[in-house]
């Protein structure tokens, strides 16, 4: 199973339920143009190499969910 396979995944179960969230009324991370999703990982210390590899993987996908139009037409931002 590939990152990209794992990233997918998760964004398929955690992206609907947050949209639907978002689609009820004003939730925190959402404005009309943007799904602003936060990341916790380690970017420094001995487990620094997986931390940078997951947010890279993580942010790829999101600019390929981007450059087909985002999500209900709304961009996603990951921010550390």
């Amino acid at each position: 199973m590939t990152r990209r396979t794992v990233l997918g995944a998760g964004a398929s179960l955690v992206l609907p339920w947050s949209v639907s969230r978002a689609a009820s009324g004003n939730a925190a991370g959402f404005t009309d143009t943007e799904i602003i999703l936060g990341m916790s990982a380690a970017f420094s210390g001995p487990s620094r190499g997986l931390g940078i590899e997951l947010y890279r993987g993580a942010y790829a996908y999101f600019n390929h969910v981007n450059r087909a139009g985002g999500i209900g037409g709304r961009k996603i931002v990951l921010r550390t």
